[in-house]
């Protein structure tokens, strides 16, 4: 089930409730997606409460100077749920709310269903916690989700209290939420729930197959508390992740789990990306897959730092295997997001098939793309990675390379040239001073003239392995006599 698959099913479900139809036999109505579903449903609810909307409002103008404990009795023995809750959304608010007092709970959950969501609203915020929490505790008997998603929005914090406070059911308050629209009233309901309590809602995911409604309920909070539900569900221990990573493989639902994870705190990283699970390349492909489709691969690739080297080598294997355009995209997300640490470790176990691919990348030939790159190979990751890369590039992708690094009086080349001598590359920089132009080729000279001459000696050998040092020999050996 992929994410846009449970948003509709949540629709279908809302839909059914409202025409008290089977959902089964609504599912043809699935390709409508769920925005066609939410445009059908409010669409007959609208209609449904405008029919004889004048003779309802006549009648709630008709009882509204009578008694409230007259009409709560008339509610009971003449008109029963359905034409009380009818009459009661044409009410003005605070006798709705007067009436609705001296009704039961079982009463009021009867109604609740019949009543005009928009105008109900008005009316919950005046009846007593209390009250509101009976009526709730009768809904959650009738596992009414839908019902009770549908008017949590309207609920007062006392009221939100008493509702949490007297259900004991975590998986009930997860279906709750899971049907909520309102994204700012589904924050603050769970910014009241201790962390020992969403704890325990989380764990109901686990226990009752409910990870799904888990996953859309922490997708639809507001950034910061996202971080805290998740930071939260990553202190479960392994086996509850695990199964959270099996349903996200399994269902399509790695867009919220990846949005969630970039809320993460870096503390839980190396826990959440080595756990047992994740450790399959099927898996991790899909994962790949799904951060590319979602624009997520900014906020994935950091994952991959903490990561034990077999894993890292299967993500790096796993992301080539999609194709250019996802590798191409990957490279964007490190330069955007000053990942190039990531892209170079990760880089280190491409095979030369692989590796050729990289090479051939458009982004590669973009300037500041590739500044960043060499300053990050300059730091000493990976150095020898990032020149076999290069040295792969055609010859004109090559001397652009070492133009960049040529820019600034050759700072750059510089910084690359210590970090050489340290790891090692000396034919592979050779290579990239070869493709450069005459003028090029006399301003590497200077540049190399300042090198020590053991420096001077290894780039010199690594030119001659390479075949290039006749075309280098005049332009450096000029320079540094």
């Amino acid at each position: 089930m992929a994410y846009s698959e449970l948003n509709t099913r949540a629709e279908l479900l809302k839909l059914a409730t409202l025409i008290d139809a089977d959902p089964v036999a609504l599912e043809p109505l699935k390709a409508a997606g769920a925005d066609g579903l939410a445009q059908i449903r409010k669409r007959i609810d609208a209609e449904q409460f405008s029919y004889r909307r004048k003779q309802f409002r006549r009648l709630a103008s008709l009882v509204r100077l009578l008694p409230s404990g007259f009409l709560a009795r008339l509610a009971e023995s003449a008109l029963g749920p359905r034409l009380a809750g009818r009459v009661v959304s044409e009410m003005d608010p605070v006798i709705g709310a007067r009436v609705a007092k001296r009704l039961p709970a079982d009463f009021l959950a009867d109604a609740v269903g019949f009543a005009e969501p928009g105008r109900v609203r008005d009316i919950i915020p005046l009846m007593p916690p209390a009250l509101i929490r009976d009526v709730a505790l009768v809904l959650i008997e009738r596992e009414a989700y839908v019902l009770m998603g549908r008017f949590a929005d309207a609920l007062s914090a006392p009221a939100i209290r008493a509702v949490v406070n007297a259900v004991e059911d975590d998986a009930a308050l997860l279906h709750i939420a899971f049907f909520m629209e309102n994204r700012r009233q589904l924050s603050r309901i769970l910014y009241m729930i201790d962390n020992a309590r969403v704890s325990r809602i989380i764990r109901a995911g686990t226990e009752q197959s409910l990870w799904p409604e888990a996953l859309a309920v922490i997708d639809n909070v507001e950034d910061e508390l996202r971080k805290r539900l998740i930071n939260i569900m990553a202190e479960e221990d392994v086996a509850v992740l695990n199964d959270l990573v099996g349903v996200a493989h399994r269902e399509g639902l790695w867009g919220p789990v990846l949005r969630a994870l970039s809320r993460m705190s870096p503390r839980y990283y190396r826990k959440v990306v080595n756990l047992p699970a994740v450790r399959d390349e099927a898996l991790l492909g899909d994962l790949i897959a799904t951060a590319h489709e979602e624009n997520l691969l900014e906020a994935a690739l950091p994952l991959a730092r903490p990561m034990r080297v077999p894993s890292q080598a299967i993500v790096a294997h796993a992301a080539l295997k999609q194709g250019p355009e996802l590798a191409e995209a990957a490279l964007w997300a490190a330069h955007t997001g000053g990942h190039w640490d990531v892209i170079l470790e990760l880089g280190a176990h491409l095979d030369d098939a692989e590796k050729s691919v990289i090479a051939g990348l458009p982004v590669l030939r973009n300037p500041q793309v590739l500044r960043d790159l060499l300053n990050e190979g300059a730091r000493g990751h990976h150095i020898q990675f990032m020149l076999d890369i290069v040295n792969r590039m055609d010859e004109q992708a090559r001397r652009q390379v070492g133009e960049v690094a040529l820019e600034n009086d050759g700072d750059l080349l510089e910084a690359v040239l210590d970090a050489v001598r340290a790891a090692g590359g000396w034919p592979h920089m050779a290579q990239i001073l070869a493709s450069l132009d005459q003028a090029g080729r006399s301003q590497a000279g200077h540049i190399y003239a300042r090198q020590a001459e053991a420096d001077r000696q290894a780039l010199a050998e690594g030119a001659r392995q390479q075949g290039v040092w006749e075309m280098l020999e005049p332009s450096l050996a000029a320079a540094a006599h």
